[in-house]
């Protein structure tokens, strides 16, 4: 009688045994485990698997699907080509002088240069060196709102219109007026030594290089050509280069010859954020598209195609960036700048 109730016991529980493994949630969190392990690289199949987790409601198997659900997100970064990388500090201005925020860099001969539009002055820093300097004030380059670098010069467009400063003796002129400059220039670029200028009017400037300074300012884009209305953050590598933000949706776009380029992004898991800021030069291969909206530095090709994404926090702050030759990337976030490397 004992051993009956035994072995009916044991009959009992490998019959329950054998229904669980028979049932519905086993089959599927099998499948589950299976392709967790098998498409680690397959984005598409990863978010999909990903909504299947999130949608297990059996009570059964929860160290798997729990496995599942905690690990995905992080496989789903590595197959969209998503990076945490880390940002050290290059300079805080805040601790040489309070209240400093530098909205916008640009690099050339080893220093970096920055406008700090909060006090109005001209700055540079010595990368090697790690320190700074205040090259001009307010009463040399009046309210500064843009500024673009050449070999040995610096440029800042402001109320005073374009000065000029030496990159070697850091003296400054005015070499455009304001008049000259004109209204609603939001950024500009410097290429075979010409500068250009985008206008809140989406126009492009082209103001010429001459032996006594720089000529008279002309209409670079095609009277038929769509204008760069919404356009921020210029960047010229023989062609220019801004990202442009109209109705919270943000797009590059590029001109070449003051022609507009079809030009679209293929690849990017999310669209770009509002304020991105778009930055390459003709030493630099890639395009690298700072979001701050999304905390990322997207990183291109030339033609569109999406190859990989650096995130930190502290790019949720950032203003703008620069790339050198070898690829080491500046971020200018409020007073301090950042450096990424390694990427």
């Amino acid at each position: 009688m004992v051993w009956g109730v035994i072995l009916f016991g044991v009959g009992g529980y490998r019959r329950a045994e054998t229904d669980l493994k028979k049932s519905a949630d086993f089959q599927e969190v099998e499948s589950m485990w299976s392709e967790f392990g098998s498409n680690s690289t397959d984005a598409g199949k990863l978010e999909a698997l990903k909504t299947r987790a999130e949608n297990f409601s059996g009570k059964d198997f929860e160290d798997r699907v729990k496995t599942v659900r905690e690990k995905i997100p992080g496989l789903i970064e590595k197959a969209y080509g998503v990076n945490r990388t880390e940002l050290s500090e290059l300079i805080d201005w805040g601790l040489i002088r309070e209240g400093m925020r530098v909205l916008k860099i640009s690099l050339i001969g080893g220093k970096l240069w920055g406008i700090d539009t909060n006090e109005s002055r001209l700055v540079n820093v010595d990368i090697k060196k790690k320190s700074g300097s205040v090259v001009a004030g307010a009463d040399a380059v009046g309210k500064p709102v843009a500024l673009a670098t050449y070999p040995g010069r610096v440029v800042v467009f402001g109320d005073k219109g374009g000065v000029q400063c030496d990159t070697g003796n850091a003296k400054c002129k005015q070499v455009i007026t304001a008049e000259q400059m004109g209204e609603g220039i939001v950024d500009i670029g410097m290429f075979a030594g010409n500068i250009y200028g985008v206008a809140t009017d989406g126009e492009i400037w082209r103001y010429p290089v001459t032996d006594a300074g720089y000529g008279t300012k002309m209409k670079w884009v095609g009277e038929d050509q769509e204008k760069a209305v919404g356009a921020k953050g210029m960047s010229i590598d023989g062609s220019i280069w801004m990202v442009k933000t109209l109705n919270s949706k943000s797009e590059i776009l590029k001109y070449t010859r003051g022609v507009k380029d079809s030009f679209s992004i293929s690849g990017l898991d999310t669209e770009l954020g509002q304020n991105s800021v778009v930055y390459t030069s003709d030493e630099v291969e890639k395009l690298y598209v700072l979001d701050p909206e999304k905390e990322r530095i997207v990183i291109l090709d030339k033609t569109g195609k999406y190859e990989s994404q650096l995130k930190n926090e502290l790019l949720k702050g950032a203003t703008d960036l620069v790339v050198s030759e070898e690829e080491v990337i500046y971020v200018a976030v409020g007073s301090k700048i950042y450096i990424s490397e390694g990427h």
